[in-house]
């Protein structure tokens, strides 16, 4: 689906496309993805979806000659066929409108991938395909975990690029990211097969399969400080970094059990930083079912090393460890 580039000749159309960029970032596992789809949910934003990602290089293609939306119930029907109904890592239903990470695009050589002046024009690109096949009048909505710690390169190339950032109970997004990761491991995707090409080279090599459950093994320590100390030093990045943005104007921010306690509330402080009113904000209460966590043996075992590790953080968001964990 991705291979044939179909858009070269129609890209001079991008030329005079302009955009309002909302960037949605935190940890992976911080509630990223939820808080996407529900401030996507509103219809006053474009967004990057499942089909942007795997249609790239026909998106103006398909766009112009009307084929937008057979080309979705193909990916649609590749899903069926795959019995690709979520996302595995979470609940998510997969679906081509489903909005996505836009790191999966960057660099089809690395699947962890934040914006740099190698892959910037290419992320141009994307969003200038993506406002020309939607409605241009739109901001664009986007997400990317991996920019959490890079959001002063975002604001450096993009002035006036908006900040929505999330925060979620470090001990809550650590077990979390073990989790996903040994669900990914333990079970193949047809979803990632196909919007992530290096997530169907890792199923297909052994090594690493074996090497990963090794290390992830839950009675050793070694995965959690792995995660850990990458937490940490994005961490370390924003609390150095955020003061040089100004909160209301450059920025606003949540944590993720503020959003599940009080939904409409804290999406309508969302929307007011954006300058959106809508009518009726009851209906975000559907979207957030917080479950209860219990932790996995090796982050229930590395607790206070975590705690004292990101403790600067923890304080930042006015987490300790008995906060409860959603």
């Amino acid at each position: 689906m991705k291979k044939q580039n179909l858009d070269t000749p129609y890209l001079h159309l991008l030329e005079n496309i302009s955009f309002e960029p909302v960037f949605i970032l935190g940890l992976h596992r911080s509630g990223t993805s939820i808080l996407y789809k529900m401030v996507d949910s509103t219809g006053y934003f474009n967004s990057v979806t499942v089909y942007d990602i795997v249609y790239y290089n026909s998106l103006i293609y398909n766009h112009v000659k009307g084929l937008k939306e057979e080309k979705k119930e193909e990916l649609d029907k590749y899903f069926k066929s795959k019995n690709a109904t979520d996302r595995v890592i979470d609940r998510l239903e997969v679906s081509p409108d489903l909005p996505e990470e836009y790191g999966f695009h960057l660099n089809k050589k690395n699947m962890f991938k934040g914006l740099n002046e190698k892959n910037y024009d290419v992320f141009l690109e994307l969003c200038k395909k993506v406002q020309f096949t939607n409605d241009p009048g739109k901001k664009l909505l986007l997400k990317n975990p991996w920019d959490f710690s890079n959001f002063m390169f975002i604001k450096k190339r993009m002035p006036n690029a908006k900040f929505i950032f999330i925060h979620r109970n470090p001990l809550r997004v650590i077990n979390s990211t073990l989790k996903a990761f040994r669900t990914v491991l333990k079970k193949r995707s047809g979803y990632y097969d196909l919007i992530s090409p290096d997530a169907k080279k890792l199923y297909e090599n052994p090594i690493i399969i074996n090497g990963g459950k090794l290390l992830l093994y839950q009675n050793l320590p070694i995965a959690v400080m792995i995660v850990v100390e990458h937490f940490r030093k994005a961490t370390r990045y924003f609390l150095n970094n955020i003061p040089r943005l100004q909160e209301g104007v450059d920025f606003v921010e949540i944590r993720y059990e503020d959003l599940c306690r009080e939904p409409v509330k804290n999406m309508e402080r969302i929307l007011e930083f954006l300058h959106i009113k809508i009518d009726d904000a009851e209906y975000f209460s559907k979207f957030v079912k917080p479950r209860k966590l219990i932790l996995s043996k090796d982050v229930e075992m590395m607790k206070k090393y975590i705690y004292t590790r990101m403790k600067r953080y923890f304080s930042y968001c006015g987490y300790n460890l008995d906060t409860p964990l959603f």
